[in-house]
Order: structure tokens, then sequence, then C-alpha cells
């Protein structure tokens, strides 16, 4: 069984970035974009556009991003940490009502064993697990078959 599941996930190094960045963008971006969209709003097809655009620009720019993080033989590692990384953020943007900066890296860096215990709870884990593990899972399972192109400036 495992190895069918194993089979059947396979994808360009393109469709990889495109997927990954698509996933952030919707799923772990929607605190961003519905805070924009409440500050923007509906009213107009002027605000409408703007607000899709708010949804393209970040697509446009993780995939940028991505593009040039995700290089062959760290492709999956780092996109396993960046999506871990974003469904913990999410967790406590959403929970919290809070927006993460510098302060509050700091803070959570200090954080001794019993304050992260008493964060700890199952909706925190349900949260992590379905936008962080899972997906995680399913990027460590994918196979990735560079294109011919990267093929070419890897081994000029």
């Amino acid at each position: 069984m495992c190895m069918k599941i194993k089979s059947r996930l396979q994808c360009s190094d393109t469709t990889f970035i495109i997927c990954v960045s698509l996933f952030i963008t919707l799923f772990q971006n929607t605190r961003f974009l519905t805070k924009g969209w409440d500050i923007v709003g509906f009213d107009s097809l002027r605000a409408l556009l703007f607000s899709a655009s708010m949804v393209v620009l970040l697509f446009c720019c993780l995939n940028v991003i991505f593009s040039l993080l995700l290089l062959p033989y760290l492709r999956k590692s780092v996109a396993i940490i960046f999506i871990l990384t974003g469904a913990v953020i999410n967790y406590f943007m959403y929970s919290f009502n809070i927006v993460i900066d510098a302060n509050m890296t700091d803070n959570a860096l200090q954080t001794n064993l019993n304050e992260t215990l008493d964060l700890v709870s199952i909706k925190m884990v349900l949260w992590i697990v379905c936008l962080g593990i899972i997906p995680s899972i399913i990027v460590a399972i994918t196979q990735i078959t560079p294109t011919q192109s990267i093929k070419k400036f890897i081994t000029f």
C-alpha cells in the first residue's frame, strides 16, 4: 500500500514549487489575507481587484522565493521547515489574535518548558497535524523529477 502511494505522488520540480507556494498562500496566510480584506473591503471594483491581487502577489513572491531557495538537494527539507513553521505561526495568530514580530520571536525563544506546556492544547495539535505534519508527509513522499534545464545548469 505504501509503495503504491509513493509511486503515485510524483511531479516535476516546477510543479512542486507551484504547489508549495499555493499551499502556503491559501492555507497558511489566511489570517494575513482576511485582515487585509477587512481593511480594504469589497465596496468597489477597485477594492475587489486589489484584494484579488493580494493573493496573486503573495503567490508570485513565494514562487520566486521558493524557486531560489528550493535547490534540488535541499528542496524537501526547506519546504517541510517552511510548512511546519507556517502551521505553528498560523495557529498562534488565529488563537491569540496576534501578529508575529521580532519581540514575539525573542519571547518565544526565551520560553521555558512549563510555559510551553501551558500553551499546548488539542486544538493546537490538530491544527499542526492538519496544516503542518500531513502536508509535510506528502512533501516527503513525493518524488520530484528535475526539469532538463536544471540538469543542464548543474552539469554544465
